[in-house]
C-alpha cells in the first residue's frame, strides 16, 4: 500500500529521529513529506516506532493511505524523475 506520511515536530531533536526514521521507510517527497510502499506489518512497525518518538501534545504526524487506483493516478511535475517508491512486498529478517 502507498501511504503518504507528511509530519510537524516541534522539537528539533526529534524532528531529526523522526526523519532518520522515515528514511528507513520511503522516499522523501518534501522536507516533511514521505512516499512510503508499505506491506500491513511494515506500516504498523512505523507507526509504533513513530509514536515512540514524538510528542503527541506538541507533534503532529498525518498518515495518507492512497488506494490502488489512487496510486495509479500519482502525478508531478519536475525537472528530476520522482518514482513511486517500489513495493515492500517482503520483509528481511
Amino acid at each position: 500500500m502507498l501511504v503518504v506520511v507528511a509530519y510537524d515536530i516541534a522539537d528539533k531533536r526529534r524532528l531529526r529521529r523522526v526523519m532518520k526514521l522515515m528514511e528507513n521507510y520511503g522516499s522523501r517527497r518534501q522536507k516533511s513529506v514521505f512516499e512510503c510502499n508499505l506491506n500491513e506489518r511494515r506500516f504498523l512497525a512505523l507507526r509504533s516506532k513513530m509514536s515512540e518518538l514524538i510528542d503527541p501534545e506538541d507533534d503532529r504526524i498525518c498518515y495518507y493511505h492512497l488506494c490502488a487506483a489512487c496510486e495509479k493516478r500519482v502525478e508531478g511535475i519536475s525537472e528530476r524523475e520522482h518514482p513511486v517508491p517500489k513495493r515492500e512486498d517482503y520483509v528481511i529478517v
